[in-house]
C-alpha cells in the first residue's frame, strides 16, 4: 500500500495504387482442332455481390486529421464575418495564452465564455484569420479533439447552460450573452451569440459560435469592438451542418475500416517502471477505470502525493523518489482515466529520467522528424518540449503515421496517456503557442524512444 503525503499543485492542443491488368493473348497453332460446341449460357445467371457491412455504431471519436471535417471555408467565414480578415489554411497550431485570472463572475458558470476551450483537450486543428494591421481583431475556428466523448459533452453542457445563466450576469460591471440555438440533429448541439462586457471599466465584446458531437467540441470566435453586427442563427446553423457531415464521413469510414481493439500484456506491479507498457487499457497495473482507493494502491513501495485544491490529480513517486506519474481521475475523483509520464506541467515536477519510466512497445514506426537529431535512451533531449500522446482504445489497425518532434518550442518533455478514443495525436506546447502534429490514427500510437517520457 502507497504511503501519502499532500501538497498543493497547480496545473496552469489512397494514394490511388495504379492497378495494372496485363493482357496476354493466346495465339492459335495454324492447324488447330477444331473448335467444339460453345455451351448455352443458362437461362438465368447467377451473380455475387459482397454483403453490405453494417453501420459503425461504437464511440464516434474523431482523430487527428478527422477535424479537418468541422473547418469552415474561407468563404463561409466572411459570409459569417464580413469585417474579420481573410481566413488561412487550417492549421495545427493551437494557440494558448493563460487559465486563470480575472474577475469574479455571477454567475461563476459565465467565466467559461472568457476561458479556453482547448483546455483538457488532446489535439486540435484551426483555421486561423489574422490582421496583420490590428492583431486585437484576429480570430479562428478552433476543433477541439478530447479524450472522449464524455469529455467533450460535459464541455458542451457547460457551454450550453451560459444561454440561460449568462443572459445577464455580473463580472465587476454588467454582462450580457444574446445567443441562438440551432435546433439539435443527428445529435450535434450548435449556438452562437454575442457576449458583451463591462468590467470595471475595461469593455469587451466577442462573437462567439459553439458546436460538438462526438469528442469533438467546435469553437468559433472573433472580437467585435468595433460593434460589428453577427448573425448568429445562421453561424449555428453552419456549424451545426458542418458537424452533422463530419460524423457522416467518420461513420462511413469506421464502417468501411471498423477499428480493432487491443489486449493489454498483463504486468507485474513491483516490476520496474520502465518494463511498463502505456496501451488503452492503461499504464502498467495503473488500469483506466479502476476506483481512486485501488489505482493509488497498485503500486507496491511508491509514493501517493495528493493535492490539496481538487480530488482529479495525485502524483505517485517511485520508492526512491527520483520519478513520478500524476494520476488523473474523473471530476469528483471517484475512477482513474488517464496518466501522465514525465513532465505534467504542474507543481512538483522533476527532471525526467527518460529511461526510468514506462513505454510503449512496439514501437516500430515512430521516427522523430530530421530537423532534430534523435536523442540517445536515457536522455532528455536539450530542447525542451511539452509532449503529450494521447494513447486510446481501438487504435490497432490503422494506417502508419510518424511522430515529428518539433523544434523552436518552450516548455519540457511528458507523456498523457488518455482512458479511450479511438486515435492518437501528439500535442507540443509553448508559451506562444502548441502545435499538434497530425497523427491520422496510426496502427502504434507510441512514443520514440523513452527520452521523449
Amino acid at each position: 500500500m502507497a504511503s501519502s503525503r499532500r501538497s498543493r499543485e497547480n496545473t496552469r492542443g489512397s494514394g490511388v495504387a495504379a492497378a495494372v491488368m496485363v493482357v496476354v493473348l493466346m495465339a492459335l497453332p495454324a492447324c488447330a482442332a477444331e473448335p467444339k460446341a460453345e455451351a448455352k449460357p443458362s437461362a438465368t445467371p447467377t451473380t455475387t455481390t459482397s454483403p453490405t457491412p453494417d453501420p459503425y455504431t461504437g464511440p464516434l471519436t474523431f482523430a487527428g486529421d478527422d477535424l479537418v471535417a468541422f473547418a469552415l471555408s474561407p468563404d463561409e467565414v466572411a459570409g459569417l464575418l464580413p469585417g474579420a480578415a481573410p481566413a488561412g489554411a487550417v492549421t495545427d497550431e493551437l494557440l494558448q495564452y493563460s487559465d486563470g485570472g480575472g474577475p469574479d463572475f455571477d454567475p461563476s458558470v459565465c467565466v467559461l465564455l472568457l476561458s479556453e476551450m482547448s483546455m483538457r483537450s488532446v489535439a486540435a486543428r484551426t483555421v486561423p484569420w489574422k490582421d496583420p494591421e490590428d492583431s486585437s481583431n484576429s480570430g479562428r475556428q478552433q476543433i477541439l479533439q478530447f479524450a472522449s466523448e464524455e469529455q467533450a459533452s460535459t464541455r458542451m453542457d457547460q457551454l450550453t447552460s451560459t444561454i440561460d445563466h449568462c443572459a445577464q450576469f455580473d463580472a465587476q460591471g454588467p454582462g450580457t450573452f444574446e445567443t441562438a440555438v440551432a435546433p439539435e440533429l443527428e445529435g450535434v448541439r450548435a449556438f452562437a451569440g454575442t457576449l458583451t462586457l463591462d468590467s470595471s471599466g475595461s469593455r469587451w465584446r466577442v462573437h462567439h459560435g459553439f458546436a460538438s458531437v462526438g469528442n469533438v467540441l467546435v469553437e468559433l470566435w472573433q472580437p467585435a469592438l468595433d460593434g460589428s453586427e453577427f448573425d448568429a442563427e445562421r453561424a449555428a446553423l453552419l456549424l451545426r451542418d458542418r458537424a452533422v457531415e463530419a460524423k457522416a464521413a467518420l461513420i462511413t469510414d469506421l464502417t468501411d475500416n471498423p477499428p480493432a481493439t487491443e489486449t493489454p500484456t498483463p504486468t507485474d506491479p513491483a516490476a520496474p517502471w520502465s518494463e511498463w507498457q502505456l496501451s488503452g487499457a492503461g499504464v502498467g497495473p495503473l488500469i483506466f477505470g479502476a476506483d481512486r482507493e485501488s489505482a493509488l494502491a497498485a503500486v507496491p513501495g511508491a509514493t501517493v502525493e495528493e493535492v490539496e485544491w481538487t480530488d482529479s490529480f495525485a502524483r505517485l513517486w517511485s520508492g526512491d523518489g527520483d520519478e513520478s506519474l500524476v494520476l488523473h481521475f474523473t471530476d469528483d475523483g471517484a475512477t482513474l482515466i488517464g496518466v501522465t509520464a514525465g513532465i505534467a506541467n504542474m507543481e512538483g515536477d522533476v527532471e525526467p529520467d527518460g529511461a526510468a519510466l514506462p513505454l510503449r512497445a512496439p514501437c516500430a514506426s515512430a521516427r522523430l522528424s530530421p530537423t532534430l537529431p534523435r536523442p540517445s535512451p536515457g536522455h532528455v533531449h536539450p530542447r525542451r518540449l511539452v509532449r503529450r500522446v494521447l494513447l486510446p482504445v481501438g487504435v490497432a489497425g490503422r494506417r502508419s503515421d510518424p511522430i515529428p518532434c518539433r523544434p523552436g518550442l518552450r516548455g519540457r518533455i511528458g507523456c498523457h496517456h488518455g482512458s479511450d478514443g479511438r486515435g492518437c495525436d501528439v500535442r507540443t506546447a509553448a508559451r506562444r503557442g502548441v502545435s499538434n502534429a497530425a497523427l491520422s490514427r496510426p496502427p502504434r500510437c507510441c512514443i520514440p524512444d523513452r527520452s521523449v517520457g
